[in-house]
């Protein structure tokens, strides 16, 4: 599944279990562990956390590559001549949780952990307690984990296991991408780059740690890459340490790529001339293109609507059919809905999208 189908899948089967006399969600034995299977970066645990924070809920994410056996099945006090088992406080008990209307328990890296935690966290996620502490009942139990084609070192699940989960793969996708990274301002150098080299969003082949290329391209690592772009400190470093810091982040192929890229971006027309109106320049240079319409996309403003969806129409509007650019349309359009959504239906704005236009919103 792609990031948004999960997120589709999760909010309806967090929604099935609305009460709406506890006004609570209620989850028991019968809604088996959910296991997202993916590589690394591609939202298996923001997703949850993403939910939980809108929902109102409280998040545990228990890395179990980092746990003791024991943080999971609590620890030994004497009570009346008898031991009994605590849970520690970054496990769910239900008179910590009683305000909250969902609580999610994410057990993460959970084929990467040590046997001996792995089964104690399989005790949780079968009978729902921990030691002799019952979960509460609006607790969601939710596992993550990479494979071996990830390069991590896993341990495989017995197959009485494996039929306690419900089993997803995770993939990513470059429009859920494109549509996220719309509104978390990431920069739009990245965009439009992933936009002209798709295969450049998900890129972990190039790993070669003899020859000193630590790393690859993931959704996570192209956000990292950002936030260094958009920090003005970053453009007063040497153009050898700027190089290093992308292909640390990014792998040095995808890095390498991305920065020939964005030397293209000394092409682009006039950005704020577009915005206001006064040019339709369409570069014939594809990569430039691409740079032009992820610009006018990230830098217009509400205000400026009317006359972006005017340029989008140019794109299309020239009598050769050869000329057309219906892909840059899309990438526009996409940009445009992720960032104002329902601000564009003013009729202004819904008769130019019902025109021309129209055949191009492709997206949800």
């Amino acid at each position: 599944m792609k990031p948004s189908e999960v997120e589709n899948f999760l909010r309806c089967l967090i929604r099935s279990g609305w009460n709406e006399k506890t006004q609570k969600y209620v989850f028991d034995a019968r809604t088996p562990p959910v296991i997202f299977h993916g590589p690394p970066g591609v939202g298996k645990t923001e997703i949850p956390y993403t939910l939980t924070a809108e929902l109102g809920g409280k998040m545990y994410d228990k890395r179990l590559l980092q746990c003791d056996p024991t943080e999971l099945t609590g620890l030994q006090v004497p009570k009346r001549g008898r031991t009994v088992w605590f849970p520690t406080e970054d496990l769910p008990i239900p008179e910590d949780v009683d305000n909250y209307p969902i609580v999610v328990l994410l057990f993460d890296e959970l084929l990467m952990a040590p046997v001996l935690t792995q089964s104690a966290a399989f005790q949780i996620l079968r009978e729902r307690r921990v030691g002799i502490t019952p979960l509460p009942t609006n607790c969601l139990m939710l596992a993550a984990t990479n494979s071996e084609e990830d390069n991590a070192p896993i341990h495989d699940m017995s197959d009485p296991l494996r039929t306690r989960f419900l089993h997803i793969e995770f993939e990513p996708d470059l429009d859920d991408f494109i549509s996220y990274a719309v509104k978390h301002n990431l920069d739009e150098s990245i965009i439009a780059y992933l936009k002209y080299s798709p295969s450049s969003l998900m890129d972990m082949s190039n790993r070669n740690y003899k020859a000193g290329n630590r790393t690859g391209a993931n959704p996570r690592t192209w956000f990292y890459l950002s936030r260094f772009l958009t920090n003005p400190a970053f453009m007063h470093l040497k153009e050898g340490s700027r190089t290093e810091l992308i292909n640390g982040l990014v792998g040095e192929a995808r890095g390498t790529e991305f920065r020939i890229y964005t030397k293209v971006r000394k092409k682009m027309p006039d950005i704020d001339a577009i915005l206001r109106g006064k040019s339709k320049d369409v570069p014939e240079e594809i990569s430039v293109l691409f740079a032009t319409v992820a610009a006018v996309g990230m830098r217009a403003e509400l205000k400026h609507l009317s006359v972006v969806l005017d340029y989008a129409a140019h794109l299309v509007s020239d009598v050769d059919e050869a000329k057309k650019q219906p892909e840059f349309v899309i990438l526009l359009l996409q940009i445009l809905h992720a960032r104002f959504g329902g601000e564009m239906t003013t009729p202004e704005l819904a008769k130019k999208l019902a025109g021309k236009l129209g055949k191009y919103l492709v997206f949800k």
